[in-house]
């Protein structure tokens, strides 16, 4: 089994030559952190690195004493979009407890509650033991209260955090699911990078552009762009049979 960060992006050989992975990462965890410090603003609007920067900067100075200060696990934390997580929780002074294969793989479910905060960046292409159930969340010795599912999941048998059943907005960017002592938020935008529309853009196409140079008038040259053409003819005659897909 295979886990990543997620994001959107185009696939060769199993890996993303280009993808949204890193902003999506970054923007979750700043909302997640800025929720979690009472100071997230809705709606939600786009903005500029330097901006989300100096808001992350910003809770740094917020005065808490250190056991008064969030806790956070980001789990894919390996992956691009665990990475982009892990950056901006440090950038709000935020000490991220960071989980990859390994950890995941023999998941401590009495480690894993013990956080405030919980972001999930994991990605699977196949169904895997959820990380939190609803189950859990009656658990007397919880101590997570904010939940930001960056890979949003929902709906999937891959989703690994069943405990909501839609997507959060950037109108409504936090839905309790759990009233209780405490209760549970979560965060779960589809639509993260978004909110840094300037970066996500420029560095998506820095990543596709090399391949979309490959592009000739009588068919791709690049083994990226062949192989994404022959996978899409495949798949084309499963649907329509062969009858219907020219050569």
């Amino acid at each position: 089994m295979s886990w990543c960060g997620w994001a959107s992006g185009w696939w060769w050989r199993s890996r993303r030559i280009a993808a949204f992975g890193c902003r999506a990462g970054y923007a979750g965890a700043n909302v997640a952190a800025l929720r979690a410090y009472g100071r997230l603003g809705r709606p939600l609007v786009p903005g500029g690195r330097d901006a989300w920067d100096a808001a992350l900067v910003a809770l740094g100075g917020t005065g808490r004493s250190a056991h008064e200060r969030t806790s956070a696990l980001v789990i894919g934390a390996a992956g691009r979009c665990g990475a982009g997580a892990c950056e901006a929780l440090e950038r709000a002074g935020i000490r991220a407890t960071r989980w990859g294969h390994d950890e995941t793989r023999r998941l401590d479910r009495k480690a894993l509650p013990a956080h405030d905060l919980l972001v999930n960046a994991i990605g699977t292409a196949t169904p895997v033991a959820p990380f939190v159930t609803k189950a859990d969340l009656d658990d007397p010795g919880r101590r997570l209260r904010l939940l930001c599912d960056v890979t949003c999941d929902v709906g999937s048998p891959c989703n690994a955090v069943p405990v909501y059943d839609r997507p959060t907005t950037w109108a409504e960017p936090v839905v309790r699911v759990h009233e209780g002592d405490p209760p549970l938020d979560v965060i779960a935008l589809d639509d993260l990078p978004s909110l840094l529309p300037t970066e996500s853009s420029r560095a998506f196409s820095a990543d596709l552009w090399p391949h979309l140079l490959t592009l000739r008038p009588d068919g791709p040259t690049g083994p990226a762009r062949v192989r994404g053409l022959d996978a899409f003819r495949r798949s084309l005659l499963r649907v329509l049979g062969s009858d219907s897909v020219g050569a």
